[in-house]
């Protein structure tokens, strides 16, 4: 099944400080800190440079990360946020679903037959933003990597695959 080993939703924010302080007071979650990310992604019209902010937190078996867009190819976040910068309330945007071969998930995401956004890699931890929003209103994202860096990100223990 192609939406199998969901484990992330993901929203985004024009204020990820102020959105992780709603997060805590109103929903209780914890230990939540941001950083700052630019990465190099490849997109249908080539490469190009991806600048946000990230969170991540997981709640049980469900990881929620926070992305405040900055710069280069952040059309696909932009779309998702509210139209007022200063409304620094969270806007779902994409689900993540885990691969452990990443040939397997290629061909997966080919079987799709809809479009790819961009992909990139970041130390070993490979992922894939497909365009789903036609279909299902969101984003896909694939993400594949070694068992030893899902554990080190976090992977809930005794989580099977």
């Amino acid at each position: 099944m192609k939406l199998s080993n969901h484990y992330q939703n993901a929203y985004v924010t024009h204020d990820i400080e102020k959105a992780i302080s709603m997060l805590e007071i109103k929903y209780g979650f914890e230990g939540i800190s941001p950083g700052e990310i630019e990465l190099d992604v490849v997109t249908p019209s080539g490469n190009r440079k991806l600048h946000m902010q990230l969170a991540f937190c997981w709640i049980d078996s469900m990881q929620f990360e926070l992305i405040q867009p900055i710069s280069g190819c952040v059309e696909h976040y932009l779309s998702s946020l509210p139209s007022d910068e200063t409304d620094f309330s969270l806007r779902f945007n994409h689900v993540a679903m885990r691969r452990d071969d990443m040939d397997a998930m290629r061909n997966e995401i080919k079987e799709l037959d809809l479009p790819v956004l961009f992909e990139g890699n970041l130390n070993g931890l490979c992922f894939i933003y497909v365009d789903a929003r036609k279909s299902l209103g969101h984003i896909l994202e694939y993400v594949c990597t070694t068992p030893e860096i899902w554990n080190l990100l976090g992977w809930p223990a005794g989580k099977q695959i």
